[in-house]
């Protein structure tokens, strides 16, 4: 299974398997499909192939490239395991980070209802305060 993580684990190899989605394709299409000299994208597509998700198959002079039927099972499997590997079923008492954190303490003042002074209201503004002349 490793092999296949370490197939997965390059951007042109993901996008090898992105073009061979529900098609076979032969090796000249798929190089063309990228930038990089036919000798590397032919170094990925060995790489998908000794990982087993690709199959190979000879028609004529060409090398046909798909994905193998199942290869992604054991992966699936693995990360439908992962939720559980993660999250214990019962929290341990010896790891304080898996227990649930205590809600924080909240304090309310009461309310107070400050009243202005006096001295501190502004004025009513008038309409004419707020009209300007212009020439």
């Amino acid at each position: 299974m490793a092999d296949v993580f370490n197939a997965l684990a390059d951007p042109t190899r993901r996008g090898i398997l992105r073009l061979l989605r529900g098609v076979k394709l032969p090796a000249g299409d798929i190089a063309a499909q990228f930038p990089q000299q036919r000798p590397a994208i032919s170094k990925h597509l060995s790489i998908l192939r000794e990982a087993g998700i690709l199959e190979e198959t000879r028609r004529r002079q060409q090398r046909l490239y798909s994905i193998r039927p199942g290869a992604f099972a054991p992966v699936l499997g693995l990360i439908g395991e992962l939720p559980t590997m993660i999250v214990p079923a019962s929290p341990v008492k010896s790891f304080p980070m898996l227990e649930p954190p205590e809600p924080p303490l909240r304090i309310e003042a009461p309310p107070t209802e400050i009243e202005p002074a006096d001295d501190q209201l502004s004025p009513p503004v008038r309409r004419s305060d707020l009209e300007m002349e212009f020439d």
